[in-house]
């Protein structure tokens, strides 16, 4: 027996990737401006801690973000960790301890141009 998705599951699907492509792109941006405002990072670490003990997160989401972070100030290796494709990546991107770090403007500028920042100058506070 064929398994037949109806519109509405095909129509979920798409936007689920959408929305997964914009989470990427986000943490993309947000990436860049950690690497070039330093101080932000323990911004992160302490909301990871806070999610962890509310309980918004479980163990798993903890030491995924946990190792992340702890690739910082390594560029290469730091961006490739937060802009992971993999599907446990965007799992946990979906409930990210870098929420805070873009300004409100960052983040429309990135939905307008729909394009990932390529430098640490593209952010200015």
């Amino acid at each position: 027996m064929m398994f037949v998705r109806s519109p509405r599951q095909r129509r979920s699907n798409h936007q689920q990737r959408a929305l997964d492509a914009y989470i990427l792109q986000l943490h993309h941006a947000i990436a860049i401006k950690l690497l070039s405002q330093p101080e932000l990072i323990k911004q992160c670490e302490e909301q990871l801690v806070q999610l962890y003990h509310t309980k918004q997160i479980r163990h798993g989401a903890y030491v995924y973000w946990d190792s992340v972070l702890r690739l910082y100030p390594e560029e290469e290796a730091f961006i490739a960790a937060i802009t992971d494709s993999g599907p446990k990546a965007s799992k946990y991107r979906r409930k990210t301890p870098c929420s805070g770090i873009l300004t409100e403007h960052e983040r429309q500028q990135l939905m307008a141009s729909n394009a990932k920042p390529h430098h640490k100058s593209d952010f200015h506070e």
